[in-house]
């Protein structure tokens, strides 16, 4: 069927952000354009603009993987920033063995490391748990971590018994774990970029309305979004840069200050187009085109952008507003 082009709203019909379909009211919920795990909250980026159908969809492909990068885990067990109640692991990186399996290495605010082993043979992760404490309560959250975040791996030793493989995987650990441990630091931008899209894409449609979520440029940034073969996505031509590192230059934030625990997130005209530019934590730091003309300029504070500051750990966000009114860095230092 061919895709509706009118902008204005058929009775009772939205136009989903995600999707870009014609959609029944029926089918609308409300969606945390920015995920609550990074700090969006039930005000400023909430929209009741997406269908269900996409809603679960961008949860379970898009958000859930942003939520559980590394990094954003990091900061937040750093910050103590809970989301649902919970405190995110701290993934610490990938330990270097002679195995073909990977280890990668999480550590709970209490000192307790967890070895999640995935590579195995029959597919199913395997689990090592290191208490550096004997009080009994930091066993108690390693086994609670386990069943809220790691309930796919079966943990060892397992005194119920192990297979032959299990035996040599866990002594060939030992060995590893009791010598001096090598570590190999990893940052994996798919989830960061998948993010990217949509978020920006949310934020777009939210500023600009059916207009935009009709453009060419929408349409590129949701077939990313939504694209679950990482190959395929490879082919979808975005425009932007991914994961700038905190000392990198140009950056956004040389010009606005972000303070701890916060994301700064904008619509910049650039030329005559318009970026979204993410930067997480004060940073790390993402950019994609949303626009590739001034079509849309002119809808932005002073044709210039608009901005949002996202406190992460009292979960506010702050704006739509001008980024004249951000405070510039060093200002008044």
């Amino acid at each position: 069927m061919p895709r509706v082009t009118m902008t204005t709203s058929p009775a009772d019909q939205f136009l989903c952000f995600y999707c870009g379909e014609w959609r029944p009211q029926a089918e609308s919920s409300d969606e945390h354009i920015v995920p609550e795990c990074m700090g969006g909250s039930r005000n400023v980026t909430l929209t009741d603009r997406v269908c269900k159908e996409c809603n679960g969809f961008m949860g379970k492909n898009v958000d859930a993987h942003l939520c559980r990068d590394w990094f954003i885990q990091r900061e937040r067990s750093k910050l103590k920033i809970k989301n649902k109640g919970k405190q995110p692991p701290w993934f610490l990186s990938r330990l270097v063995w002679h195995r073909p399996e990977a280890v990668h290495v999480y550590v709970l605010p209490a000192g307790t490391w967890l070895f999640r082993i995935t590579g195995t043979p029959d597919g199913q992760p395997r689990m090592m748990i290191r208490v550096h404490s004997p009080d009994p309560a930091e066993a108690d959250e390693a086994r609670r971590t386990w069943a809220r975040d790691f309930s796919d791996c079966r943990v060892l030793p397992d005194p119920a018994g192990m297979s032959d493989y299990e035996v040599a995987l866990l002594s060939d650990f030992k060995a590893t774990t009791s010598a001096q441990m090598e570590f190999r630091f990893e940052i994996k931008l798919d989830a960061w970029n998948r993010g990217l899209a949509k978020i920006g894409l949310g934020l777009a449609c939210l500023t600009f309305g059916n207009e935009y979520v009709l453009t060419e440029e929408a349409n590129m940034l949701r077939a990313f979004a939504r694209e679950n073969d990482a190959i395929k996505r490879q082919t979808i031509p975005l425009r932007g840069t991914g994961g700038y590192a905190w000392d990198a230059e140009p950056r956004i934030t040389q010009l606005w200050e972000v303070g701890e625990g916060q994301h700064l997130l904008l619509l910049l005209a650039v030329g005559s187009g318009v970026l979204f530019v993410w930067n997480i934590f004060g940073q790390w730091e993402t950019t994609v085109a949303v626009a590739l003309t001034d079509k849309f300029n002119d809808r932005l504070a002073d044709n210039l952008g608009l901005a949002w500051l996202v406190d992460a750990r009292a979960k506010k966000t702050t704006g739509p507003m001008s980024p004249a009114r951000l405070p510039l860095k060093g200002a008044g230092k």
